[in-house]
């Protein structure tokens, strides 16, 4: 009889202790969860702060105006950036370079209609282009995320650009034949940024980014070179410029971060 009231008891009993067993695993469970999770936060933030390189391809419009001539082009190239981020501010030391061919508004447009003015003559140009940007610039990373995947941000700030084009063959003010010369233009400008980057919890998983770059700049010096001779580049002329040649570019960037 105590042996079959022993059994009953242990038969009612026994799913209530082993709930109630259960109940405290999981509670402990969950706290161990929490404290890991706490902990790769904790870790990822200290990844996300602090310094990256990035880097990736440009597609670019560029859009220049001078001696009432507007011409396009069209642009392939890459971006690198020097990043030091402290959330939610990204202070970067951003490079541009693309190259292209320029082309007027009109759809099949002659480049031969592109001229400038130097060395006290007119001189048209091939069309073909070259530009590096160098831009110093802050960014606001916004803390809401889309999806839970993406955030976006903003960013602003000065650049300097050397646009290099090259120039048809043409006769200068002697009747003297001038071949492979090339103009270039120092520029002073600014860039706006708006983008979106990919939410990673560290650097090392090659977050994406893709951001459109707005810039304008207008040249303040200009140079005649004769590249004729490749080991021996000689300037000849120089010339300071304001408001005479005007630029606008905008940028598509797509890239990650390398490490």
């Amino acid at each position: 009889m105590k042996k079959n009231l022993i059994t009953l008891l242990f038969f009612f009993i026994g799913p209530f202790t082993m709930l109630w067993a259960n109940e405290e695993l999981l509670d402990r469970a969950e706290k161990t969860l929490h404290k890991a999770s706490s902990k790769v936060k904790e870790t990822a933030q200290e990844l996300i702060d602090g310094f990256t390189v990035k880097g990736g391809a440009t597609q670019s419009h560029y859009s220049i105006r001078s001696q009432n001539h507007s011409q396009n082009s069209m642009n392939t190239g890459f971006n690198s950036h020097l990043s030091f981020r402290y959330l939610p501010f990204e202070f970067n030391v951003s490079s541009y370079v693309f190259f292209g061919k320029m082309r007027d508004y009109s759809l099949f447009g002659d480049t031969s209609k592109f001229q400038f003015f130097a060395n006290n003559q007119t001189i048209e140009t091939s069309g073909q282009i070259r530009q590096v940007m160098f831009s110093p610039n802050f960014k606001y990373i916004f803390e809401k995320s889309f999806y839970n995947y993406w955030h976006s941000y903003i960013g602003a700030g000065p650049s300097w650009s050397l646009t290099t084009l090259h120039l048809k063959p043409y006769y200068d003010g002697s009747g003297n034949l001038r071949e492979n010369h090339r103009i270039s233009f120092l520029n002073f400008g600014g860039v706006l940024i708006f983008g979106m980057e990919e939410i990673l919890p560290f650097k090392e998983s090659h977050p994406v980014y893709v951001e459109l770059v707005y810039g304008f700049a207008q040249t303040t010096r200009l140079y005649l070179v004769d590249a004729s001779n490749k080991a021996q580049v000689k300037e000849v002329s120089v010339e300071d410029t304001y408001f005479n040649v005007l630029g606008h570019t905008v940028m598509l960037n797509v890239g990650l971060t390398l490490f």
